[in-house]
């Protein structure tokens, strides 16, 4: 897995991710490479890259974890799945339905996103526009997960 956005919340998503036992931390991305590599040695990851272009292009890395800020989502996650990665992002998936419907039609990747479903506004958006491009969409707990196929 590569992170990008290692900064308020990306910890915190390595965090619960390790706790699954199985995923590998590969990478992190930062501003600078500097600040990559630093973030890389805090989370315990093998590489660290300037920008979030180099660690799309890293290919050990298979998934690509977008906890960036909600401005950035739809750029790197288009970027992740047009270089066929899968992509895990934070909510929510993209600021403009117009930006969902292009993931949603991008690339050979899959995407997850999670939303939760009891305080994020866009939500009836974001699952109506799963719906319509046709693409799975249900609840798992408090998580909006799609699955894009």
């Amino acid at each position: 897995m590569g992170l990008v956005g290692a900064g308020f919340v990306g910890p915190h998503h390595v965090d619960a991710v390790r706790r699954l036992g199985f995923v590998d931390i590969v990478a992190v991305a930062g501003t600078s490479d500097a600040s990559g590599q630093q973030k890389a040695r805090a989370l315990g990851a093998r590489r660290g890259y300037g920008s979030y272009r180099a660690l799309i292009d890293d290919p050990d890395v298979q998934v690509v974890h977008n906890a960036t800020p909600n401005h950035l989502h739809a750029e790197v996650t288009l970027a992740a799945l047009a270089a066929g990665k899968h992509v895990v992002s934070d909510k929510p998936l993209a600021r403009t339905l117009l930006n969902q419907h292009v993931m949603f039609r991008t690339g050979a990747g899959h995407v997850a996103a999670l939303e939760d479903r009891c305080c994020h506004k866009s939500l009836p958006l974001s699952c109506g526009t799963v719906e319509s491009s046709g693409v799975r969409c249900g609840y798992h707990d408090a998580l909006l997960v799609v699955a894009l196929w």
